[in-house]
């Protein structure tokens, strides 16, 4: 239904040879691995010379993932790009190698130029080319924080419900059961936002590989 999200796909499809992933999750990360890591070895496109730092796929993972998840939490769309420098500059402290060059602002150039995540649709504005891998990056910053009390508190809000479904997916068998039993516990205590809470529930279902006998009874009852 989304023709960015089509041509992103059709572009992996060939990438990968006509072998797509499963699973939703799996077409993701292998999007996010294509755009910002495979396209430009593969085209032998050398960036040394050219103000952009040498960041490897982890690197440049974990710094969009700070920001989506930061985006998220703010309900923000589009963010100034002094504030996306700024935001890069808090990150790129804690990261583990990052080389001397890496200044926030030919960090975000390298994001918007090179990579086809981040766009910057007006001059001086940035935001990511698509909602769902920003929900992508998101799932997985909040994971890495442990911010469940985070997703209980927001699955009653329809702009959370995919970033909630993906976490799910994304988290290990004990994490996903304590996100969705949390979401249940809430969805029978508030009458108003209860069907929306149990729709949730089950919308985890989808990407989630293992849960106790007991967690997917009280989903299916």
């Amino acid at each position: 239904t989304n023709t960015l999200l089509c041509a992103a796909i059709c572009a992996l499809h060939r990438d990968r040879h006509q072998h797509l992933p499963s699973s939703r999750i799996e077409v993701y990360e292998a999007l996010c691995e294509m755009l910002l890591e495979r396209r430009a070895k593969e085209r032998q496109i050398f960036l040394e010379g050219k103000d952009y730092p040498e960041l490897n796929y982890l690197q440049k993972q974990v710094i969009l993932e700070s920001l989506a998840y930061w985006m998220l939490l703010n309900s923000w769309s589009t963010v100034s790009t002094e504030d996306v420098d700024k935001h890069i500059a808090r990150k790129i402290k804690n990261i583990v190698g990052i080389s001397s060059n890496a200044e926030p602002t030919f960090i975000r150039k390298l994001f918007t130029e090179r990579s086809g995540i981040l766009r910057e649709p007006t001059i001086g504005s940035i935001d990511f080319v698509h909602r769902t891998i920003q929900e992508y990056l998101a799932a997985k910053a909040l994971l890495d924080n442990e911010d469940y009390g985070v997703i209980k508190n927001n699955a009653h809000d329809d702009q959370w419900h995919q970033v909630i479904i993906l976490a799910s997916g994304l988290a290990g068998p004990k994490v996903s059961e304590k996100i969705i039993r949390g979401i249940i516990q809430r969805g029978t205590k508030e009458w108003s936002n209860r069907h929306k809470l149990y729709l949730l529930a089950v919308g985890c279902l989808e990407n989630t590989v293992e849960l106790s006998p007991r967690i997917q009874a009280d989903i299916n009852g």
